[in-house]
């Protein structure tokens, strides 16, 4: 546990150094919040949607991906300054490091979620479901922040570039998001894409998130959701640490 420790606290204590970082882990999330809701709060309620609802945990998931994006940066840089392969003679096992890395970005993603948390409250989003659905909503964020860092960490190890795909992953980081319910439900999609949106990972756990918010059942999204997160949960954990453990970037 001390090198998890270590590593957690190595990585932490960088991302507070580094302004760029901070800015981005503080305040960008916070105004593409704010930006969706001035665009689209007001076509959304002519459907019957309150959107300070529908935008919180899209605004969440945003927050992830930006500390996915940052995670990645971090990690790939390490691997092309030769950390990884020094930290491989090393006594620590390579899973601490990764856990070390999500524990920091699972910080960052504290700090994150709670600006979008508290300006989506002061936007007027509700959540109903009481203390359970509070506690559902966290955990589920907790594990999507865990699964998308660790899988796009991992993946960027095992690319013959990190940095630059790091970078990639950064500038997709919209798109990803558009491809998914995250800005408009299924039912206002055209037909024929709104079948494939629904089943986008993104999708049902977002719409499980929605649900427990309102205190409503989960139902089929959630049962799909869960099946998601256990799957990625265990290919990006076990990715992330075989890339760890194979590949040199010096």
């Amino acid at each position: 546990m001390n090198a998890v420790a270590a590593v957690w606290r190595r990585d932490v204590l960088r991302t507070l150094r580094n302004k760029a970082v901070m800015v981005s882990a503080l305040l960008i999330p916070g105004l593409f919040l704010l930006a969706f809701h001035a665009a689209f709060s007001r076509s959304a309620a002519d459907l019957g949607i309150d959107y300070a609802d529908y935008l919180l945990p899209t605004a969440m998931m945003q927050a992830i991906i930006f500390t996915a994006g940052g995670s990645a940066l971090a990690v790939a840089r390490d691997a092309e300054e030769g950390i990884h392969s020094r930290l491989r003679t090393m006594p620590a096992p390579m899973w601490a490091v990764a856990a070390g890395r999500v524990l920091a970005d699972l910080t960052r993603m504290a700090w994150s979620g709670g600006i979008v948390l508290a300006l989506s409250l002061a936007l007027g989003a509700r959540i109903r479901g009481g203390i359970g659905g509070i506690l559902v909503m966290l955990l589920i964020f907790a594990l999507v922040t865990a699964i998308i860092a660790a899988g796009v960490d991992g993946l960027c190890l095992l690319s013959a570039k990190p940095v630059s795909t790091a970078l990639l992953f950064q500038s997709l980081t919209i798109i990803i998001l558009m491809f998914s319910t995250a800005f408009v439900p299924a039912e206002a999609l055209p037909d024929a894409l709104a079948p494939v949106i629904r089943h986008v990972p993104v999708s049902p756990i977002l719409e499980t998130i929605r649900a427990r918010m309102a205190g409503d059942p989960a139902g089929a999204a959630g049962v799909e959701a869960a099946a998601w997160l256990v799957a990625l949960a265990g290919a990006a954990g076990w990715g992330f640490v075989h890339a760890l453990s194979r590949r040199s970037h010096a």
